[in-house]
């Protein structure tokens, strides 16, 4: 087995992934507008929730991008 430790991309993937797990609310109500307008989306549709998940995630991992 190898020590070395996993490469710094499958790192990062992981912790955006336990933020996600993080911020169930805000992905939840970010799904739910996706779906409610699929058919008709349009840019920016759902930025108010976007913002609201993307705020959460940035807090859980402590970085912003």
């Amino acid at each position: 087995m190898s020590t070395y430790p996993p490469p710094t991309g499958r790192i990062l993937v992981r912790k955006l992934a336990d933020a996600t797990k993080s911020c169930v609310q805000p992905a939840r109500a970010y799904g739910t507008c996706i779906l409610e307008s699929y058919k008709d989306i349009s840019r920016d549709a759902c930025v108010k929730e976007f913002g609201q998940f993307k705020l959460c995630v940035q807090g859980v991992m402590k970085r912003k991008w």
